[in-house]
């Protein structure tokens, strides 16, 4: 049950995390306000490039959190738990998590997601809020399963289509992922008013620790062909978010190629110099972030091209959160969308994100106020 990062305000020092499933609680991707909470930069804790998390807890109490965080990935339940912590300057200070193991397709826990209060300085009563947010993003997240649910149905029910006996079963386990789907739509739109929190993410790192559920979604007629950029910047966004725009290219490239073929996925580096419109979308003057995912499927003519974002507007039965919300989730970081296409040599779906260097992250304030 992956978890998604609730709203934070400026007056509430949390920290919200996403980590691998080790005792050193190594960063995926971690809140700003770890800065005010740990004194280290989000970026020295990602990856343990400067220090590991896991080393900040007390060594009085850090066997005695891990062991509650085990209890909780092998009962499939979210953990809680209240420890001091050595801080940068070695102060220490009194700390409550709140978090919940995250598990892929096959039922691994692969990662551990959550937030963390200064009960120095935060109302306990503040966590109500957090509490209510975080479902926002779990129910994100749960998209990401059932995209998964929906592709291993539908290709078991290619190769069982001759079984009589078995077919209805898949059938049924498909029919119902569908209307699980629609209710995590409608939630979708009831929570959408609600802002997820942003943090500093690697977007390489995102998309190496989705690349076995990729896999997954685009099946075994697909090859999948990752290049990232080992110098790319980082960005200030939801996390849970991220993961969705990945996964709904991803699958929606895979629905281009019912036939097989070949799915890109790249990142880079751009530097916007002024301004401009592409393919009927405007790009503001700024560094971001790019996500390249290519197909060689049938492609897209013009008018197609013209409404693929508009939400009443589908190609095809789509799965999960679909085009509309991924140009919704990416215009909401002050970033675009470009699209290329031409019917029977495949597309290219761009998704440009802020870059923001650790040190300042005023160039992404500055392109989302425009």
């Amino acid at each position: 049950m992956p978890c998604g990062l609730g709203r934070l305000t400026r007056e509430l020092p949390a920290t919200t995390y996403r980590c691998r499933c080790d005792v050193t609680r190594t960063m995926l991707a971690i809140g700003q306000p770890c800065r005010s909470l740990t004194g280290y930069d989000p970026a020295h804790l990602i990856a343990n490039r400067r220090v590991a998390y896991g080393d900040l807890i007390h060594p009085v109490d850090r066997e005695a959190v891990w062991a509650d965080i085990r209890r909780a990935i092998d009962e499939r339940r979210c953990y809680r738990a209240t420890y001091r912590i050595r801080a940068a300057d070695r102060t220490e200070k009194t700390v409550l998590e709140h978090g919940t193991p995250v598990f892929d397709a096959a039922g691994d826990p692969i990662a551990l997601a959550g937030y963390i209060l200064d009960l120095a300085q935060s109302p306990i009563n503040e966590e109500r809020e957090l509490v209510g947010s975080l479902a926002a993003g779990m129910v994100h997240d749960l998209c990401n399963l059932l995209t998964v649910v929906n592709t291993g149905t539908e290709l078991l029910g290619r190769k069982l289509k001759h079984e009589p006996t078995t077919l209805p079963d898949v059938t049924a386990i498909r029919s119902a992922a569908e209307r699980a789907s629609c209710f995590a739509g409608q939630l979708i739109r009831v929570l959408k008013s609600q802002p997820l929190a942003r943090e500093l993410v690697e977007l390489n790192e995102t998309i190496a620790g989705l690349t076995p559920l990729l896999r997954t979604v685009i099946g075994d007629r697909i090859e999948l062909v990752v290049e990232l950029d080992p110098q790319l910047g980082l960005v200030l966004a939801n996390p849970t978010q991220v993961e969705q725009i990945v996964i709904n290219l991803v699958a929606n490239a895979r629905d281009a190629m019912p036939g097989g073929g070949m799915l890109m996925l790249g990142t880079s580096n751009l530097a916007v110099a002024k301004d401009c419109e592409e393919t009927g979308r405007l790009v503001r003057q700024g560094s971001y972030v790019v996500l390249a995912v290519s197909d060689t499927g049938l492609g897209m003519g013009a008018d197609t091209l013209a409404r693929i974002f508009e939400a009443a507007y589908s190609t095809k039965g789509s799965i999960g959160i679909g085009l509309t919300t991924v140009n919704e989730i990416v215009a909401r970081i002050g970033g675009s969308m470009r699209v290329s296409s031409s019917v029977g040599r495949g597309t290219v779906f761009e998704a440009l994100l802020p870059r923001c260097d650790s040190s300042d992250p005023s160039p992404v304030s500055q392109v989302v106020a425009k």
